[in-house]
């Protein structure tokens, strides 16, 4: 029945507490979820639904609906109710919003896919399951100087400006031979000269649209996107983004049959943030089982090791410690491609 009423939220319109259980449990658990963002966030809603119906009833759950302009109001009165653990698929942009209420109230909150280094840090109950961008900057760097892409144009768009701006700009510091140019969505027609590659710091939303504009107006160019461009949406539109390679923070190939059949239920292509989502919310779990204290949030993480979708994972500082991969959208799904971290940074 949790799974049931789970799907039926996804279709709420406004702002509401949707209680799992009947039962008034505790601890308690809020998982956040942008009501404005269902397109985008349909992967983490998946994510979150397989991680509920695996999990043990023994800690209550609680959908709390939210748009991003009353993000921070929403959250406040979850926390008069006393919710103190929280677990999301929110933009690094709405976790600055958060900071100062999260250590206000010593609550803890598990983000799938916030990656800058510094509103995490600001945040200072914040985590993140993902490798925070200083290091996908590298990683991206280090593929463009790895092809020998002799002209750059990083683009990036308006929504989430502490993402795009801090992405965009440590990969600029990060290429050693090259000077990319770096512009908005609504400046692409403003560059003159045909660049080897282009780098797509945006939505998938907007990947779609500027890759149709990128392949007719710059013909040859290479696409590469970064993690929150890989989104389902891509997968959609493979014929405007076909051959695109974008980053992710997963091996989806070692996932077992048995999570990969219950995501193809969902009728949802299996991207890093469906896997994501359902490891931060076992971690979620076990912080608020184990009744972890905000105070002591960060040390039980960076001592503890998790089992995720993919494996055992563990933490060092904010985020989980990760590889980033990089795959090529193709006509049926992605294939990974290249590796950067771990093991070996090459196949």
């Amino acid at each position: 029945m949790k799974w049931l009423i789970v799907l039926a939220t996804f279709v709420v319109v406004g702002t509401t507490v949707v209680l799992f259980h009947t039962l008034n449990k505790e601890p308690i658990v809020g998982i956040l979820l942008p009501i404005d963002r269902v397109n985008s966030s349909l992967g983490s809603r998946i994510g979150f639904l397989i991680a509920l119906k695996d999990l043990p009833n023994d800690v209550e759950f609680v959908n709390i609906d939210y748009t991003s302009t009353n993000l921070k109001k929403v959250l406040e009165r979850a926390t008069k109710k006393g919710i103190r653990y929280f677990v999301g698929d929110n933009y690094s942009s709405d976790v600055s919003k958060m900071g100062d209420l999260l250590i206000k109230t010593h609550s803890i909150l598990i983000e799938s896919m916030v990656t800058n280094p510094a509103v995490l840090d600001k945040a200072k109950y914040a985590y993140t399951l993902s490798p925070t961008d200083d290091i996908q900057a590298k990683a991206i760097a280090s593929y463009l100087e790895k092809k020998g892409y002799k002209s750059i144009a990083i683009v990036k768009d308006t929504s989430n400006p502490e993402y795009v701006n801090y992405l965009s700009e440590e990969i600029a510091m990060d290429l050693k031979n090259v000077k990319p140019e770096i512009v908005s969505i609504s400046k692409i027609n403003d560059i003159k000269a045909t660049p080897a590659a282009f780098v797509l710091i945006m939505s998938a939303e907007n990947a779609v649209k500027i890759s149709k504009i990128i392949k007719s107006k710059f013909f040859g160019s290479a696409l590469i996107g970064s993690d929150r461009t890989f989104n389902v949406l891509l997968l959609k539109n493979f014929q405007a983004v076909s051959g695109m390679i974008v980053t992710g923070f997963v091996d989806t190939t070692y996932l077992s049959s048995k999570f990969s059949e219950k995501v193809t239920k969902s009728d949802l292509s299996l991207t890093p943030r469906v896997i994501l989502c359902y490891d931060a919310l076992k971690v979620a779990y076990r912080l608020a089982k184990n009744h972890i204290s905000a105070g002591n949030s960060q040390s039980y993480l960076n001592t503890h090791t998790f089992m995720g979708a993919v494996g055992n994972f563990t933490f060092n500082g904010k985020h989980a410690i990760t590889p980033v991969y990089f795959y090529k959208i193709t006509p049926f799904n992605f294939n990974l491609v290249w590796r950067f971290g771990g093991k070996s940074d090459d196949f």
